[in-house]
């Protein structure tokens, strides 16, 4: 039994970096998407590059769902997204209470 709770332990301390890193870079990915939206707005981009528009539809296609969350309860303001900066706030807060949720949990049950 309590060979079991140790392995759980040692589960949990073992997810805390991969799921740091998960949601480091995946914030760093909304910003990108935060920063392609003002670029979109401004017309800084060439849209006919091939580069540029492989680019824009990764980003898109990696960020869109978890932006629509939040854009389902935060228009735009003019062009600027603020939805997608409170989604990248959002990630920061996780990425600073998972790992401690995983850690307490880890030492707890040790």
């Amino acid at each position: 039994m309590f060979g079991g709770i140790v392995m759980l332990s040692a589960l949990l301390s073992s997810l805390v970096l991969p799921a740091y890193l998960l949601l480091k870079g995946y914030g760093w990915l909304v910003l990108a998407a935060f920063v392609l939206s003002w670029l979109r707005a401004l017309n800084a981009l060439n849209p006919y590059s091939p580069a540029v528009r492989s680019v824009c539809r990764f980003i898109d296609a990696a960020t869109e769902p978890y932006l629509k969350i939040f854009r389902r309860f935060i228009p735009p303001a003019g062009m600027l997204d603020v939805s997608a900066m409170v989604a990248w706030l959002a990630l920061i807060f996780l990425q600073g209470f998972v790992p401690a949720l995983l850690n307490n949990l880890a030492a707890a049950l040790a």
